[in-house]
């Protein structure tokens, strides 16, 4: 359902703006695994630089934009050049990495003192998987690009032994529902659908805190 993907760079967007504030200028961003490229439009008000990397030439588009740049390069390999910025991020790709523990550290060296890292993905331990744990173990042994899978402890966990401080953490999106129920609700008024996402979250926070389909850590380089 896209509504869930617009949800992931609403959180996103909104606790990138919260940065630009408390910094009181405009931010160095580094996006890892930035696929197309496509949230750096939302970011631009926010931003000074962005700069996207990913493995694929497939997925990089060509920037004419001033202060807007992409670089084909792993994670892993991250160049040491690449260094001064005020955020990393990780959205939804960390799991796409052979190796996510340097993936991170790369992310940590990339940073000035100071400088935030946020991090999403899709959470192993989500209520819907533990239910159905056959179903999800065989989704996951089909996930070929994925490397590494995360919940919220174990992300947490790897943000910490990367040398970061953690600021924030939390689950999301925990609206789960056979894939036709879930196509037929995405014909919904986008205010409406939004409405429902909100409101199921807001009863799984409360029942399983842990449990949402999404993850989202944030860690700071001290």
């Amino acid at each position: 359902m896209r509504a869930k993907w617009d949800a992931i760079d609403t959180r996103v967007v909104r606790e990138i703006s919260q940065l630009r504030k408390i910094l009181g200028r405009p931010i160095r961003m580094l996006d890892i695994g930035c696929g197309r490229g496509e949230i750096a439009s939302d970011l631009r008000p926010f931003l000074k630089e962005y700069v996207g990397t990913d493995a694929s030439d497939r997925m990089l588009p060509a920037s004419h934009v001033q202060g807007v740049r992409f670089i084909r390069v792993e994670a892993e390999k991250l160049p040491a050049s690449l260094k001064g910025f005020d955020l990393v991020l990780f959205k939804e790709s960390l799991d796409h990495c052979y190796h996510g523990a340097q993936a991170l550290k790369n992310a940590y060296r990339a940073l000035r003192k100071g400088g935030r890292v946020i991090v999403t993905l899709n959470n192993r331990s989500s209520y819907y998987k533990v239910l159905f744990k056959a179903a999800a173990q065989k989704a996951q042994a089909g996930a070929s690009d994925h490397f590494e899978f995360y919940d919220l402890p174990s992300l947490m966990q790897a943000l910490r032994s990367a040398g970061f401080e953690i600021v924030s953490g939390g689950s999301f999106n925990f609206l789960k529902l056979p894939v036709f129920l879930e196509r037929a609700l995405g014909i919904l008024p986008d205010m409406v659908l939004g409405w429902k996402l909100w409101s199921v979250d807001a009863l799984g926070h409360f029942l399983m805190p842990l449990g949402g389909g999404s993850i989202q850590v944030t860690g700071i380089k001290r």
